[in-house]
Parts: structure tokens; sequence; C-alpha cells
């Protein structure tokens, strides 16, 4: 991203809103250079304005971050995942782990159960493969001699799962439960494969 545009992401994270002389100001830049600079964060869906209006004067703008924007900024989740977990495994054992991934991937498949209904397991696992994609999966899957093979090409848990392989599980009992079907997991990135792969049985 070009340095003045990243400033300006940066100004408004730190001030949570600033108006354009405010950026110029800050920047070192007249106020021209600085609207160019807004209206292609504004097409990019990472600067919002909002109109002002104070009892005398003009109506001025004032500038923020979009949601899509916050999500350029540096987050923590997986350390504070693996903060969790650890807590969790050292308090309560190896067991509780388990029951908790078990109740993520039933919460997985309740909220997805309609999109399974009446499906031949074909359609089915089309069907997981869209929802795994979701949540940035990169899967793919194809047909095999004995079944269908799911290819994630992306682990979205990779961060979490390096510390606690476990949560390779989520997935596995996802497909099992919403295909209906004794799921295998094959390959796994965590172990150092290039895609996590799973086997689905035809029967």
């Amino acid at each position: 991203m070009q340095r003045s545009r990243w400033q300006i992401l940066e100004i408004l994270k730190r001030k949570n809103k600033a108006t354009l002389d405010d950026l110029a100001k800050e920047l070192g830049l007249v106020p021209v250079t600085v609207r160019a600079h807004l209206s292609v964060l504004q097409r990019e869906d990472l600067v919002a304005a909002e109109e002002v209006r104070g009892k005398v004067g003009r109506p001025f703008y004032v500038y923020y971050l979009t949601e899509e924007a916050e999500r350029l900024f540096p987050k923590q989740y997986h350390s504070l995942a693996s903060l969790i977990l650890e807590s969790l495994e050292a308090s309560d054992g190896e067991a509780k782990l388990d029951h908790l991934f078990q109740r993520i991937s039933d919460t997985m498949v309740e909220s997805h159960k309609d999109k399974a209904t009446g499906k031949s397991l074909e359609a089915k696992v089309a069907e997981a493969v869209r929802i795994l994609n979701q949540e940035g999966a990169m899967a793919e899957w194809e047909k095999t001699e004995d079944g269908f093979a799911v290819w994630e090409h992306n682990c979205p848990w990779f961060l979490v799962a390096q510390r606690h392989p476990k949560v390779c599980s989520i997935d596995r009992l996802f497909l099992s439960k919403f295909l209906g079907a004794e799921v295998e997991a094959t390959h796994r990135i965590v172990d150092g494969h290039p895609r996590c792969g799973y086997h689905v049985p035809a029967k």
C-alpha cells in the first residue's frame, strides 16, 4: 500500500476519527492531496466518512476506519486461543479438549444441517466443501474409487494447531457428522503436508 495511505490508516487507528484538516496537519501534506488519498481508501472500503453539521459554519466530514481496514492491523487471536486451550487442558485434562471440539463441530453442523437434508452423499460433500470455504479452507473435492476425497489447501486454525494439533479434529468431526459417514483424516498441513486431506467412504 502507498505509504501516505497507510499513514492515514494509522492516524485513524490512533485517533478513532479525524477531519481532513487533522490528517493534512499530521501528514504535512496539503488537504487536496490528502483528499485524493482518502478517495482511494474509500473506494477500497477501508475508510468511511460521516457529515458533521455545527450550529455555525459549513458542514464538514470526519473520517474513520471500516471493519475491513481493522483486519489490516496485527491481531493475536491465535495466541489467545492457545492460552485458553492450554488453561483448559491444564485444569480439566485432554478429555475436556476432546469434548470442546465435539461441541464446536456439533455447532457447525447444527447451523448448516438444512443444507444436507434430502441430498445424495456427493451433493452433501460438495455442500460441505462450500461451508469449509466460507471459513477460508480453500477446499475442493473429487471422486475416488471408494468414495470421495476432500482437500483443504489452507488451514484456518494453523497457528493454533501448531501448538494444539487436536484442533485439526474439528473439520474431520464436522465432515463426519454433516455427511453421516466415518471420515478419515489422511493428510495434515500441521504435519508438513502441503494440504489437509480427508477420505469420505462411499458407504
